[in-house]
């Protein structure tokens, strides 16, 4: 929330990656009481958690789910594709590199193996 409403939105090829109707929204619930905020790791409910991981923006997080094939992290932006944490090629568009580096070992070591991390979800 920080980022996406603080001074790195007076760079243009940081901020055309939000929609502010979006931003705007996320204000709303926050002064409505609607939302929470996490730093680091916490359960959001049982057996599900969140991870900060950084690098693309600030404060990204993924989330850690378990299921029938063992646990499942659903990245975000943590890695814009396989081939991302594959390669440890980052996507071009990041605020630090160096942690979003780090995140790929974290989404891998929270995943139990390649065939369950990480989901794409958009």
């Amino acid at each position: 929330m920080a980022f996406c409403t603080g001074r790195c939105m007076c760079h243009r090829v940081l901020r055309d990656t939000f929609e502010v109707d979006h931003v705007v929204a996320a204000v709303r619930r926050a002064h409505e009481g609607r939302m929470s905020f996490h730093d680091g790791e916490a359960e959001i409910a049982p057996g599900i958690s969140l991870h900060l991981i950084g690098g693309h923006s600030g404060g990204l997080q993924v989330v850690r789910v378990p299921t029938a094939r063992g646990w499942v992290v659903l990245a975000s932006d943590a890695t814009h594709f396989w081939a991302n944490i594959r390669a440890r090629s980052p996507f071009p568009i990041v605020v630090d590199m160096a942690r979003m580096l780090e995140g790929y070992n974290i989404v891998e070591s929270l995943a139990d193996g390649p065939d369950s991390s990480p989901v794409m979800i958009r």
